[in-house]
């Protein structure tokens, strides 16, 4: 079973909308709405303050030619070869099958590849139990901890990290 990485952009916003169709619970949980106000669009669009556009990767996860994820990935943030990821969603009907696992290697691969990047970095919402996963997937918490604030949930975020071999 092997997934690709389609690359997407902004006039992709209908692809997005409906992969996040099928990451509800997902965003219950970290937003607490079954669907973010706008959320392809910020997905495709949002960069942190002080990086711009070309600095954001973003893909769909393909399974042959079915869209089951979607990915993006900040280059250089919050500092040089370090590769930031903001979101890895695989829909609900495909989820424990191994394809997180999967869409992470290639992540992995694009991010030493194309991004020159040694590190990765995500940040797990404390209002979304995924953090053995990351674990598992060799990923240690920073100790960095900040303030998150969802649609309409309040929480906090933990840093995680991962060196790139």
């Amino acid at each position: 079973m092997s997934v690709v990485l389609k690359p997407i952009g902004i006039a992709d916003v209908a692809l997005v909308d409906k992969i996040l169709d099928g990451l509800q619970e997902y965003s219950i949980r970290v937003d607490g709405v079954t669907k973010m106000t706008d959320g392809a669009r910020h997905l495709l669009a949002a960069t942190p303050d002080g990086y711009d556009r070309n600095s954001k990767y973003t893909f769909a996860i393909m399974l042959d030619s079915e869209p089951i994820g979607v990915v993006d990935v900040i280059r250089d943030f919050p500092a040089r070869s370090t590769a930031f990821i903001g979101l890895l969603g695989i829909v609900e009907s495909h989820q424990r099958r191994g394809l997180g696992r999967a869409a992470l290697h290639a992540i992995e691969r694009l991010a030493r590849r194309k991004l020159a990047a040694s590190k990765l970095r995500l940040a797990v919402v404390a209002t979304n139990p995924v953090l053995g996963f990351w674990q598992k997937m060799g990923f240690h918490e920073t100790g960095e901890v900040r303030p998150y604030s969802g649609e309409r949930v309040t929480s906090t975020a933990q840093l995680l990290e991962k060196t790139l071999e």
